[in-house]
This record gives C-alpha cells, sequence and structure tokens, in this order.
C-alpha cells in the first residue's frame, strides 16, 4: 500500500537510529580508542587514533554530527601528540637541543 508520501511500505523499516549506532559503533570504538591511545607505545597509541578515526567514518554513515564529535576527538587526540613520541624523545625547540645534553637546564 501507498504511504502519505507515496512511499510503498514493504516491512520494517531497517535503518539504525542515532542511539543504537553509538552503542553498536560508538562506544565500542571511544573505549577501544582511549585503551590503545593511553597506552605508553608509540605504535598503539597511533592506532587508538587511527581506531577513533574509523569509527568516526563508521558513525559518518548514519549521523553525520556524530561522525563529526568522533571526528573531532579523533583530530584532537593526534593534536595532544602522545601518538608521536617526539614530545618525550626528540629535540626541545625552547631549550634549544636535546634535553639530555648539557646545553640544556
Amino acid at each position: 500500500m501507498a504511504g502519505a508520501a507515496g512511499h510503498t511500505a514493504i516491512g520494517p523499516e531497517t535503518t539504525m537510529g542515532v542511539a543504537q549506532v553509538w552503542l553498536l559503533i560508538g562506544v565500542p570504538v571511544l573505549f577501544g580508542a582511549v585503551a590503545l591511545y593511553t597506552s605508553r607505545s608509540p605504535a598503539l597509541s597511533a592506532l587508538g587514533v587511527i581506531v577513533t578515526l574509523m569509527g568516526a567514518v563508521a558513525v559518518t554513515t548514519v549521523d553525520r554530527a556524530s561522525g563529526a564529535v568522533l571526528g573531532v576527538l579523533g583530530v584532537l587526540l593526534y593534536a595532544a601528540g602522545s601518538a608521536g613520541r617526539a614530545a618525550v624523545d626528540g629535540d626541545d625547540p625552547v631549550r634549544g637541543r636535546g634535553r639530555g645534553d648539557a646545553t640544556s637546564a
């Protein structure tokens, strides 16, 4: 039978709602990404950022605003710098050379 908008209703609606997407994709991605990101390994931290961004892409297929939330979280995690160990092992741009030499105070 044709509905009010002219669409034919064949069976139950099969699209996922926003709450279902967050329960099935969003929350597990957040837990997994935080667990990976807070690890001491730079490779696992980078994987945590990648997992967050992949989850954002998956959630965006259903709800763009929710995908944007996960995407911004991934960008902020990457910008925080824990995914790269440059803040720990690299040169200090303010004090000069590396942190362990005699020139840094």
